[in-house]
């Protein structure tokens, strides 16, 4: 029920195999992250993914997209850069 964060998945990997198996947990932690990527927002993820896991990346803001994640319980945000955040 989760896409895993192997030390040499690239996101994009884990975003396929997240949507392939509509995975509820989502890591996306060291992976260099200045923003967030788009298919993150798209169908079946959104649709699916309640815990999401982005520890020590570079993001300095969350999209209002964030909202389109219908199931999402639990954002992680741990050791980023965050200016913003949307209401």
């Amino acid at each position: 029920m989760m896409a895993e964060d192997h030390e040499f998945s690239s996101v994009e990997e884990i975003l396929i195999e997240a949507a392939e198996h509509k995975h509820c947990i989502l890591y996306l932690n060291y992976k260099g992250l200045s923003e967030l990527p788009t298919d993150l927002f798209q169908e079946p993820i959104c649709n699916s993914v309640e815990r999401l896991f982005l520890k020590r990346n570079q993001l300095t803001s969350v999209p209002a997209d964030i909202g389109k994640l219908t199931r999402l319980v639990e954002l992680y945000l741990h050791s980023n850069s965050l200016a913003y955040l949307p209401e």
